[in-house]
């Protein structure tokens, strides 16, 4: 390809191995592009029939080591008996087998490249639309779908969470951000999908216990709707998901129910009574008291249905420890200088396992946070201490070496889950930063909180415009309640790792 684009823009000369292979290569200034000119060559160097090029074509995609062998040596010999230099001639063989390994026909290498064009016009100009098509084509596939939305995020698209009131089948485009599409969603069928637009379609749903009134519950059922609960898809009718999860069951009943009495002609006893109250007017459903699904739960329920986190980042419940070990993200890690050390924070979203020639086993693993994603090399050492942490937990401290052959590469000296941050005891130390303004007693109560422990204490404060930093002698225990408690009184604490 770049020898390709040099020759066509005149950076580089035009060169052939055979002067009788001008007629053939020049429309593609010099390199071969297409299968008919394997063909070709063969015929114009090794004197082969079509019949014979297109079995050697066919042998070359194939990649046979033995055919391939054996086609060199009976190349080389017609080209020979032809009169072309027998080395030139071998380099030929190679160069032709290299290319007709990945060549198309030129019919089919045309129609390729238009599409190429096409897309790429689309994906250019039309970003919102081109990305919500593709990923609605790959919305069955969840991994997939997952690395068409983080690519979407890539590119500054806003991508806004499934809503029963607004979600279409597929994604679709609302005001240049992309909506997610109910297709989406594991579980939810096609048939269900179409009951639920039309259904819509005569307006809005007002809660949940409208919404099973409305929809065929043969088509759309429990387990349908405990899918949409969780992806949030109900997020905008009244209660929240715990709720809506927890009296699934006794909504769908009530809806049975009150589709049963239509069906009769019966009524309720206090229906439509003017004065009811609400739980006994049929058109309201009341909600018992529940807390929402604490936030991890939330999304890795989120997650475990639509293939990826579409609300929030489980990096949201970890912003004070991302603080704290003055982590940055993945984008700026990849301005710093090759082989500079990073400490970064990520959510796994994959990883390999490989073992190398000395037989030990190292991982090659995929991050993502706010900003982007990262590729994290796990070498034998610590992969033998980090192995069943990589299955086992979401969000992790990596700290390594900035790789300069990539983007956003990263060598791994360490790689920890946020959770289990306080009980490995790498901290090089605790930095307290006092604010300006710290009275004698708030300073006592910070004192009392302390507890001997491994890890170094400094403080840093300002006096008379100057930075005075105090070490301690004693070395404190550091956790995370000893942070917050700190915090109540406006210092900010760092932890040197």
């Amino acid at each position: 390809v770049d020898d390709f684009i040099e020759r066509k823009a005149g950076r580089q000369p035009i060169t052939y191995i055979f002067k009788e292979l001008e007629p053939i290569l020049s429309e593609t200034y010099g390199v071969i592009v297409y299968q008919e000119q394997v063909m070709k060559t063969a015929s114009a160097i090794a004197g082969y029939s079509l019949g014979e090029a297109d079995i050697l074509r066919r042998a070359m995609g194939k990649k046979k080591v033995e055919v391939m062998t054996a086609q060199k040596v009976i190349f080389v010999e017609k080209a020979v008996k032809r009169n072309f230099d027998e080395k030139k001639a071998a380099d030929l063989f190679e160069l032709m087998a290299y290319f007709a390994g990945y060549g198309f026909n030129k019919s089919h290498s045309a129609a390729y490249a238009l599409i190429a064009y096409q897309t790429a016009y689309l994906k250019a100009n039309y970003p919102a639309e081109f990305m919500a098509c593709l990923i609605s084509l790959e919305a069955h596939k969840g991994e997939q779908m997952a690395q068409y939305v983080a690519e979407a995020r890539d590119m500054h698209l806003t991508i806004l969470p499934p809503d029963i009131n607004r979600s279409q089948v597929d994604f679709s485009v609302e005001e240049k951000a992309i909506r997610f599409g109910l297709h989406g969603i594991k579980n939810v069928g096609m048939a269900a999908l179409e009951n639920i637009i039309a259904e819509r379609a005569q307006g809005p749903f007002k809660d949940i216990y409208d919404f099973c009134k409305r929809i065929d519950l043969r088509t759309c059922n429990k387990r349908v709707m405990e899918s949409l609960i969780s992806a949030g898809a109900f997020d905008v009718l009244p209660g929240n998901r715990a709720q809506k999860h927890e009296e699934l069951t006794k909504i769908i009943n009530k809806a049975l129910e009150k589709k049963k009495a239509e069906k009769t002609g019966q009524m309720g006893l206090f229906e439509g009574a003017p004065g009811a109250p609400n739980e006994l007017n049929d058109d309201i459903y009341v909600f018992q008291p529940l807390d929402e699904w604490p936030d991890r739960e939330k999304l890795e329920k989120e997650k475990e249905v639509v293939g990826l986190y579409v609300s929030a980042q489980p990096l949201d419940a970890y912003t004070k420890h991302i603080r704290w070990i003055q982590a940055v993200p993945f984008l700026q890690a990849a301005d710093n200088a090759p082989e500079s050390v990073v400490i970064c924070c990520g959510t796994i979203i994959s990883h390999k396992v490989i073992t190398t020639k000395k037989g030990d086993k190292m991982a090659f693993a995929a991050f993502e946070d706010r900003t982007g994603k990262a590729e994290v090399v796990i070498f034998p050492k610590l992969f033998a201490q980090v192995e069943s942490w990589l299955s086992t937990h979401t969000v992790f401290m990596i700290k390594g070496n900035i790789d300069p052959a990539s983007k956003v590469k990263i060598k791994a000296q360490s790689c920890i889950p946020l959770d289990l941050l306080f009980e490995q005891r790498i901290f090089q130390k605790i930095v307290l930063r006092l604010p300006l303004h710290i009275d004698e007693l708030a300073l006592q109560t910070v004192k009392s909180s302390f507890k001997r422990g491994s890890t170094p204490l400094e403080m840093h404060f300002t006096e008379h415009n100057k930075l005075i930093t105090l070490r301690s002698r004693e070395k404190v225990a550091v956790d995370q309640a000893f942070l917050l408690s700190v915090e109540q009184f406006n210092i900010e604490a760092f932890i040197g790792i």
